[in-house]
């Protein structure tokens, strides 16, 4: 896979990630903050508004993932790239070249945590 559609393809992966769980997250008064985060109290705590106007607590999460693309060629012919997210072992036996590169992915996002409100105690 070249850099071009290596990065192509792990930015959609990632925004595909964050709206996926934006859906799920809703359900607990939770969402990646994509937009409007701002400093609150004194500035050194982020926070976000989310749909109703409502302020929540911004926590960053941290990624590093290690990312595996493989190239292999057959003895047959052709050649193909993929990127492995898990070693498959199995029992056929083929006569090919394997060449791997690793690489690492570091990326933050900002998750509005759920928090009660006061006035949604009463």
């Amino acid at each position: 896979m070249d850099l071009k559609d290596f990065v192509k393809t792990t930015l959609v992966d990632i925004v595909k990630g964050i709206d996926d769980a934006n859906k799920e997250l809703s359900a607990m008064n939770s969402f990646v903050a994509t937009d409007n985060l701002d400093k609150i109290g004194n500035d050194t705590i982020k926070g976000a508004r989310d749909d109703k106007g409502k302020i929540h607590i911004v926590s960053d999460i941290n990624f590093d993932e290690a990312v595996t693309a493989s190239e292999s060629a057959e003895k047959q012919g052709g050649a193909g790239v993929s990127v492995l997210s898990s070693i498959n072992l199995g029992g056929k036996l083929k006569n090919e070249n394997l060449s791997s590169t690793t690489s690492r992915l570091k990326f933050c996002l900002p998750l509005a945590l759920p928090f009660k409100h006061k006035a949604d105690n009463k």
